[in-house]
């Protein structure tokens, strides 16, 4: 039952957000302060709801045509990356990501990218942002991203070997990657 007040709560949140940015591009001192307050309910109430419980499974396929249940990567730990083609930060993390998680596949990491676009504007996108190859890159991944509470972008999660959430982060640092890269 809290769970489900959380992600209404969350939910209305985002939503209130996204009304208010569609009609105002700039900020005052105050407006931006609840914004950020807002964005850390968001934060919160996913982590409540995530972190430290076992992970939802989902079945997706690759933009390479390659099948991926979460299921079956069991034992491996996994970092999901939700992001999207227009996303700021989420283009700023991409050489980060590449560079730090490069060649781990043989170390059993997996790194699943996650985008809420289309395919084809995944590809189109790809054309000129390369991510490494070592990446399972997943285009139409909205109902993933609905399935574990994204609403804020970029977001990762680090999901140990026995399947539990182990890490949540929202929004792009420099730093923020090498975190990420530390938790499994």
């Amino acid at each position: 039952m809290m769970n489900i007040k959380l992600l209404i709560l969350a939910t209305a949140i985002l939503y209130s957000i996204n009304i208010f940015a569609q009609n105002k591009t700039k900020l005052t001192k105050e407006e931006f302060e609840l914004f950020a307050k807002r964005q850390d309910s968001i934060k919160n109430a996913q982590q409540k709801t995530l972190l430290k419980q076992q992970a939802s499974d989902f079945e997706v396929v690759t933009i390479a045509g390659e099948q991926i249940s979460l299921s079956e990567l069991r034992g491996k730990v996994v970092v999901l990356n939700f992001w999207f083609t227009t996303c700021k930060p989420c283009i700023q993390e991409i050489p980060r990501l590449n560079k730090e998680f490069s060649n781990l596949e043989n170390k059993g990491l997996i790194f699943v990218s996650l985008c809420t676009d289309s395919k084809e504007k995944v590809e189109k996108f790809l054309e000129r942002m390369s991510l490494s190859s070592d990446f399972k890159v997943v285009a139409d991944a909205k109902t993933v991203a609905e399935k574990y509470h994204v609403f804020s972008f970029p977001c990762n999660m680090v999901i140990d070997k026995e399947g539990i959430v182990k890490y949540i982060h929202t929004g792009y640092s420099p730093n923020s990657v090498v975190v990420l890269k530390e938790k499994p």
